[in-house]
């Protein structure tokens, strides 16, 4: 194995590291100026950015403009779309298909803690194998946004022993019933979650609404609500919920820096905790 080969395995084998990044960017100083000097910016904005409690800014690097193409060139025929962070894929859109047949190649090559899936390109999702996939320990992060995940494939998903990493879950407009809120409870893993994303006007945690009253200027006023029965009655039952409330909301790509800083999750005054952490 080469040095870029052990720099790059220590990289993808502890993803948090910034240290093994930057011995990266050092070795290919020489021969790939523009590449380490845009490994080194991204980890500064990153600090900035989990300073500030900040967005992930896409694209919008001038030398990720000039090389994407160069530097994507190796995923881009398993994936649609990717995102940099910290000089690394770190985010992609995938078929679940080709993620399970590719996904321990894409893991060895890609510091991958974010995956956006898109519906399959021919048959149903194939949620029993995502599910039982030990690809997912890998994950901070898990989209189905445009998906369309029925009731008892998020079941599905819940009951996967693979979720210990998992700190952010978007199941866009998937179908939501109160059972699933509490099945996702129940789980450690899931009850861990930071942010939970659902399309679901009886969420039971904290929801940014329109308050009914405009400000000054006309302008609709949004406010977070209270986290409701339901979802007192889940913290009765189980303990504190990191995704009912909203001072837990955080970037995809930043959960875990934030838990492993002992950031988030956030605990409200008076909540239980049952190991969240």
């Amino acid at each position: 194995m080469t040095q870029y080969e052990q720099l790059l395995t220590a990289i993808t084998s502890n993803v948090d590291d910034d240290t093994a990044r930057l011995a990266f960017a050092a070795h290919i100083s020489t021969s790939e100026p523009d590449r380490a000097s845009f490994i080194e910016d991204q980890i500064e904005r990153a600090k900035v950015r989990r300073a500030q409690r900040g967005h992930v800014n896409v694209g919008d690097h001038p030398l990720l403009r000039a090389h994407s193409a160069e530097w994507s060139r190796m995923i881009a025929k398993y994936a649609r779309r990717w995102i940099f962070d910290r000089g690394f894929i770190e985010k992609i859109e995938i078929d679940p298909n080709l993620l399970l047949e590719h996904g321990e190649w894409l893991l060895l090559n890609f510091p991958i803690v974010a995956i956006d899936f898109r519906k399959p390109d021919e048959g149903p999702f194939p949620m029993d194998e995502i599910a039982d996939s030990p690809l997912l320990e890998r994950f901070d992060a898990l989209r189905f946004r445009d998906v369309g995940l029925s009731a008892a494939e998020i079941e599905r998903l819940v009951r996967s022993s693979h979720l210990g990493r998992l700190r952010y879950l978007d199941l866009g407009h998937a179908t939501i019933n109160p059972a699933l809120y509490e099945a996702l409870a129940a789980n450690p893993d899931t009850r861990k979650i930071l942010r939970l994303v659902v399309e679901d006007t009886k969420f039971p945690g904290q929801r940014y609404v329109d308050t009914g009253r405009d400000d000054i200027q006309g302008r609709a006023v949004h406010a977070w609500t209270d986290v409701s029965a339901e979802g007192k009655a889940l913290e009765a039952t189980y303990g504190y919920i990191p995704w009912l409330h909203e001072a837990n909301i955080v970037e995809p790509l930043d959960a875990s820096w934030f838990v492993a800083q002992g950031i988030l999750p956030v605990k409200a005054p008076g909540s239980h905790d049952h190991g969240t952490q």
